[in-house]
């Protein structure tokens, strides 16, 4: 048997590995569960019709009309639309939410049309968003206190955390907003301990990335 073999099977590193996956099935579950069935409510429903390239005003233009719309012409304007590539989602966030991250909504509207336009798909982007900054939240406490322990105390405070579960569960940049904010407070961290060139310029990209 290998040394490294031998490490990993140490007691302190079984452990280790059990922790690792015990949170990583928590992580999972608690942002999976009923993800279909929960109220797909308003700011979500508005996320969609920005996101299929559409703004308040033109709802407004159909639906103030003096006519009554069924439930299929309702959703219908929340359905992605062929003819309406990203170049209408950006206009549309500009339109409706400038104040808004513009790249969330960009690769929102790829996401979806790869997966579809379920409630599902929409919501699953914000869930392998919020996964992703269990990992990060590791990797920001072993940056900011030098210690394993802390990072795994923040990955598993992180991952059983009811704010962040009913985040990532929502059609909205929350999460992955979290995502790119930790990046750069990572980021940062190592440009300030390190003083090289390329770190500050990774911390500078992730700034961008964020707004």
């Amino acid at each position: 048997m290998t040394s490294r073999c031998r490490r990993l099977l140490a007691p302190s590193s079984i452990g280790l590995i059990l922790l690792s996956l015990g949170i990583l099935t928590f992580a999972v579950y608690f942002r999976c569960v009923n993800l279909s069935w929960k109220l797909f409510w308003l700011d979500e429903a508005w996320n969609s019709l920005l996101v299929s390239g559409r703004w308040c005003g033109e709802l407004q233009q159909s639906l103030l009309n003096d006519r009554e719309l069924g439930r299929e012409e309702l959703l219908s304007l929340q359905r992605l639309d062929p003819q309406r590539g990203p170049w209408w989602t950006l206009r549309a966030v500009v339109n409706d939410q400038p104040q808004h991250p513009p790249l969330y909504y960009l690769l929102l509207r790829l996401w979806v049309g790869l997966l579809g336009d379920s409630v599902v798909s929409f919501r699953a982007f914000s869930v392998l968003a919020g996964l992703l900054v269990i990992p990060l939240s590791y990797w920001l406490g072993v940056e900011l206190f030098g210690s394993r322990r802390a990072g795994w105390l923040a990955a598993a405070l992180l991952a059983v955390s009811p704010f962040h579960v009913l985040y990532s569960q929502q059609a909205r940049p929350y999460s992955f907003w979290t995502a790119t904010i930790v990046i750069s407070c990572i980021a940062l961290l190592r440009a300030l301990r390190l003083a090289r060139r390329r770190d500050w310029a990774l911390y500078g990209a992730s700034v961008i990335v964020g707004l």
